[in-house]
């Protein structure tokens, strides 16, 4: 490939890229059949999993004996099986994000915020079988299974057309479902279609109408998620407003070689830390490093940013001066909170951390728990950084926090943190928003640097929070 300068040049040739796009769907395949062969099996013992882990909480909160429950047998053998199908989710949400052409707004949009339910060996089998007929007939199309993945919650298949553009499709079995699809082709206003509904209407009664209702409501909501990815102004399903889709992203500033370097540096010293726009501190380390389980490292961490943020090195408790009491009051840093790379893949919201820009065998090292990274995000001094490149950002607390914190739901995501809330305003734009969870897991899940995210508060807030368009 060095003969053409550079990727991009390669690819030029229509004929290289459309060989290159074929492997691609070969290796989706091949990854789609063998998360069907997996995932319902793995699903399916969690639910007894978690029966067992629940025995270990009722437990501990009648007699508080050690181990909690988290440390449990029980415990563990449920998190590591809710590990395992978030894993083969999230390896579908790879394939997702990559036939929607790495668009997290796009993807987002195919989220309908409700629960994912297990998957059923049967119904997966089923579908399999016509999307890998679908695909061996166009091998320049791909068809994925949304039932698969964790991001994608309308229609049954998620279609990248050999033209580029996404399409959504119901795969509907029985008789019912076939007269629907028979009489949704022909003319609404003709008679005959009057009379054909009145027929089934009338041999299949009440089932027929909730069915076919459901069906018409499914084929509008996916024509509309369609026009939304395909075009540049769209129908937003989830917030019932006009959206700009195809936006160019504000900011793309990120820090990902950064953390390559320093996960890469804990093969030779164990344990490395790093300071981001002096707001954002990341600890990585080499687990198989001897006594450094990734519990120990997660403490040292906590500890590490407790001294850069809250107390001095030399007030530090395990000093040979101090007291016991003193020891105990300085367990506190472990209440601090952090987040952890590999804790990545139940957030379908996000950028897969396969396609993260990580390292191949970082990604590998994390997910079996070799090396860990973890990240530490100070609202405070992010304020600080809004508020010195002139940002109108503010760190709420007290009454106001209460009386903010009662207007958001759960499922908004306010960021909610030190008993605290981030507040941006733009007198301008007589505009005034808050923080959510899902821009701190820009910063830490997708690398995005605080000071680019400062500079959008500043000079690109209406972009940012208002990417609307008037209906035609």
């Amino acid at each position: 490939m060095q003969l053409y300068g550079s990727p991009q040049n390669f690819f030029l040739n229509i004929n290289r890229h459309k060989a290159f796009i074929r492997k691609c769907h070969e290796g989706f395949s091949l990854a789609q059949n063998e998360i069907v062969r997996l995932l319902p099996d793995t699903e399916a013992k969690i639910p007894l999993l978690l029966e067992d882990y629940r025995k270990e909480i009722d437990r501990f909160k009648k007699d508080r004996v050690p181990p909690i429950p988290i440390y449990t047998k029980a415990g563990i053998a449920y998190f590591n099986q809710v590990f395992e199908a978030r894993l083969l989710r999230e390896i579908a949400n790879c394939i997702a994000w990559q036939l929607v052409g790495d668009d997290g707004t796009k993807i987002r949009a195919l989220i309908q915020g409700i629960h994912t339910p297990p998957a059923q060996r049967i119904q997966l089998e089923k579908m399999l079988d016509i999307v890998n007929e679908l695909n061996g007939y166009d091998v320049e199309s791909f068809g994925l299974l949304t039932d698969i993945t964790s991001c994608i919650q309308v229609a049954d298949v998620l279609v990248r057309l050999s033209t580029g553009q996404i399409g959504l499709s119901e795969l509907k079995e029985g008789k019912v479902n076939d007269h629907i699809e028979t009489l949704l082709k022909m003319e609404p206003h003709e008679e005959a279609t009057h009379k054909k509904f009145d027929e089934l209407a009338t041999e299949y009664g009440k089932p027929f109408i909730k069915q076919f209702k459901r069906v018409v409501r499914q084929k509008e909501r996916m024509q509309k998620v369609t026009d939304y990815v395909n075009k540049s102004v769209g129908d937003d399903i989830q917030f019932a407003a006009r959206r700009i889709t195809n936006a160019i992203p504000i900011s793309t500033d990120n820090y990902i070689k950064e953390v390559n370097l320093l996960m890469h540096a804990t093969e030779e010293k164990g344990a490395q830390y790093l300071a981001i726009d002096d707001c954002l501190v990341l600890g990585a380390f080499d687990n198989t490093k001897p006594q450094r389980s990734k519990g120990v490292c997660r403490k040292d961490f906590q500890h590490i940013v407790w001294h850069k943020y809250f107390e001095d090195w030399e007030t530090c408790a395990y000093g040979k001066t101090s007291g016991e009491e003193a020891v105990m009051k300085h367990f506190e840093y472990m209440l601090l909170p952090v987040w952890e790379m590999r804790d990545k893949v139940a957030t379908p919201t996000h950028r897969p951390i396969f396609i993260s820009g990580l390292d191949k065998e970082l990604v590998l090292d994390i997910l079996f728990e070799r090396k860990s990274l973890f990240f530490y995000f100070s609202p405070e001094r992010f304020v600080s950084l809004c508020q010195a490149k002139g940002a109108d950002v503010s760190w709420v607390t007290g009454k106001e926090y209460n009386r903010i914190k009662g207007k958001y739901s759960k499922a908004m995501g306010l960021f909610d943190i030190h008993d605290g809330i981030i507040k941006i305003k733009d007198d301008g734009l007589d505009l005034e928003m808050h923080m959510c969870i899902g821009t701190l897991f820009k910063l830490i899940y997708e690398f995005q640097r605080p000071a680019a995210l400062a500079d959008v508060y500043k000079n690109h807030l209406k972009e940012m929070v208002k990417p609307t368009a008037d209906a035609p």
